[in-house]
């Protein structure tokens, strides 16, 4: 139970409604993983949105990392689920597993993820985990930066940073106010897939 209340659409008005909504709902996901997403309200853009302000320029900042950062999709889903598995953020981790999915990760992928198996991963996927797992948690070295810009490139690098800041801060938010997943967990072992 989230230790705020969260903000109601309907007091929201109706042409800023959509600042609510999830900017992936299922459109892209496999329909055998049409159940990990119900409503497509989530509970990070109602605690924000206490806020309205806030929640604007919140959603603007994400929406410009996301497209911004440098990297594919499907790269920086591999980016926030390692971050969210870093720092145990649960919700994050419940979200974009079924953004991951849309994007292109397998499943397995998504479960090495979780077990930090990072042998799992070659070339280019590799140096992502090795990077946003080291950036996460305040212990990357110089060698995986290096790796990672020979890689991408230095503006990668810088984008993938405040793509990984995002969503440590989105993590804070989470347990600060214990958010809960508007659907089941899917867990960390992927057991509610």
């Amino acid at each position: 139970m989230a230790r705020i209340g969260l903000a109601d659409p309907a007091d929201f008005p109706e042409d800023q409604r959509d600042s609510l909504v999830s900017l992936s709902p299922k459109e892209g996901l496999p329909e055998e993983y049409h159940h990990l997403i119900e409503s497509p309200v989530r509970n990070i853009y109602r605690t924000v949105g206490r806020s309205p302000p806030l929640l604007v320029a919140f959603r603007e900042f994400g929406r410009t990392v996301w497209s911004e950062c440098g990297l594919s999709p499907r790269e920086r889903e591999i980016v926030i689920l390692t971050v969210g598995r870093a720092l145990d953020a649960a919700y994050e981790w419940h979200q974009h597993v079924r953004v991951g999915l849309s994007e292109g990760l397998a499943p397995e992928e998504i479960a090495a993820i979780a077990d930090d198996d990072r042998g799992a991963f070659e070339g280019r996927d590799r140096a992502l985990v090795e990077f946003a797992a080291g950036f996460a948690t305040g212990s990357l070295g110089v060698p995986t930066l290096e790796v990672f810009v020979d890689y991408f490139d230095e503006p990668t690098a810088v984008g993938t940073g405040v793509l990984i800041g995002l969503y440590a801060i989105i993590g804070l938010i989470e347990s600060g106010f214990d958010l809960g997943t508007e659907e089941p967990f899917v867990g960390w072992g992927l057991d509610g897939l």
